[in-house]
């Protein structure tokens, strides 16, 4: 509940300062990450279009499952692989 709270106002600041796309690089992203961003966006909770990367250990999983996720590609997308050596 606190997170989707968090998320609710932070989509209100972002829309505020005319944000209407976000990056999230982090490589930790998985299918359960994507899951989470695809219900916000559904809910309405968060508006600005998202652009995800994932990490290297969850690339191949992503080519194959992130587009049965049923969401408009151009408000969730795959935005590369995020590598850290």
């Amino acid at each position: 509940a606190e997170l989707r709270q968090g998320i609710a106002l932070a989509n209100e600041k972002l829309l505020a300062y005319g944000i209407t796309s976000i990056q999230d690089a982090s490589s930790s992203n998985d299918r359960r990450r994507w899951e989470q961003f695809a219900a916000w966006k559904t809910q309405g909770i968060l508006m600005p279009r998202i652009g995800a990367m994932v990490g290297l250990q969850h690339f191949a999983a992503a080519e194959h499952d992130l587009p049965e996720l049923g969401i408009d590609a151009t408000e969730l997308r795959f935005a590369g692989v995020k590598i850290i050596a």
